[in-house]
């Protein structure tokens, strides 16, 4: 099992050319933002030398997670109290998963629905007996999967790659609160959060649950994965447990500036939203015209579309034309069904949009056979 990165390796450019449209990640998403992120970091950086580098000369020893800078601007984006929960910070959603893979052994820990593979990279790099089981939509049910594996873990992304089961915060509360019951502790992965509005994410609950742990980034939606920076917001009585996984100053106090700033601009993602849901139709309409079957529409607010079947002629048709996807890793599919989904990022500005209707217009007619 590889970790999803290493992908990368296969993909001949990441960025647009005169010949290539780059569809094998998002590259247009801070076009949509409600306010300009480049500008507001030219400013803050501006600020910073004015200042004589005050931030990147601060060593954070005072707060060696974070928390004192992220904390009251995460407790206002998700309706909480500070006292409801902890904020750890490390080098993004990644480094956190891996830190905290590192300290399960021996517990065993449930899969629950599609994931990327980094999480149960680690898993195994650290020998955690793991489990996959579905995503149902009965709490009881699932509890019960996850009961009949026997551990003490659960994790889970929401929203995951293709279902929605947890897509409601009040049926996930219950849920969490179903497992607390048992002593099982839940851990979200929330990568793709962003791409939904703040009252989504499972934070949220925190306010209720005690035992939760919510990861959240800074790359997906807000186009700042060069930040290195991610919020692991877990219930106070999880504190002890999060912080002898994940060590203290992992991110520079320059990215905890930025980090603070974008927290605190709230909600800046309703336009993309409003975007990706256009354009998903769109383009999903214009792969069948042109005669890719199989499209399969990623999550609800997920600015991606999926290629099941007959991956080889779909590659073959859109590099014809131009067009770059990528194989996006799910587990357990890709162990089960023996083979990955091909997907591509739907271009959201306008020009990279009317660029692909071109290109993919070029197709149409011809025998890719």
């Amino acid at each position: 099992m590889a970790m999803a990165v290493e992908l990368y390796s296969h993909i001949k450019q990441l960025a647009d050319s005169e010949d290539l449209l780059n569809l094998a990640w998002t590259l247009d998403e801070k076009a949509c933002l409600a306010t300009d992120l480049d500008r507001l970091l030219k400013d803050l950086l501006a600020t910073e030398i004015d200042h004589e580098l005050d931030s990147i000369n601060r060593y954070l020893v005072k707060d060696p997670y974070g928390e004192d800078i992220m904390a009251a601007d995460l407790a206002r984006l998700f309706g909480l109290t500070p006292g409801d929960f902890s904020t750890t910070c490390g080098a993004g959603v990644i480094a956190l998963l891996a830190a905290l893979a590192a300290t399960l052994h021996p517990e065993r820990v449930t899969i629950v629905g599609d994931v990327y593979p980094d999480f149960p990279y680690w898993l195994g790099v650290h020998r955690v007996d793991y489990r996959f089981v579905p995503a149902v939509t009965g709490i009881d049910e699932q509890v019960a999967l996850i009961r009949a594996t026997g551990s003490s873990w659960v994790f889970l992304e929401r929203p995951s790659l293709l279902d929605d089961h947890f897509n409601h915060l009040e049926p996930f509360t219950l849920f969490c609160l179903a497992l607390a019951q048992h002593n099982i502790t839940v851990l979200v992965d929330e990568s793709n959060a962003n791409y939904r509005p703040p009252a989504y994410s499972a934070a949220n609950a925190l306010a209720a649950v005690d035992n939760l742990i919510v990861l959240r980034g800074f790359s997906k939606a807000y186009g700042m994965g060069g930040l290195r920076m991610a919020c692991c917001l877990a219930a106070t009585a999880l504190t002890p447990r999060v912080r002898r996984s994940i060590p203290p100053l992992l991110v520079s106090s320059l990215s905890l500036l930025i980090g603070k700033s974008i927290t605190a601009l709230g909600d800046i993602t309703g336009e993309l939203r409003t975007r990706i849901a256009a354009r998903k139709k769109s383009v999903r309409q214009l792969l069948t015209a042109t005669g890719i079957d199989h499209v399969i529409t990623a999550s609800e607010g997920l600015p991606y579309l999926l290629i099941d079947d007959d991956q080889e002629r779909t590659q073959a048709i859109l590099a014809n034309q131009g067009i770059q996807g990528k194989y996006h890793p799910s587990l357990p599919r890709d162990l089960t069904a023996n083979k990955r989904l091909f997907r591509l990022s739907v271009p959201l500005r306008p020009d990279r949009y009317d660029l692909f209707c071109r290109k993919i217009a070029g197709a149409r007619g011809t025998d890719s056979a």
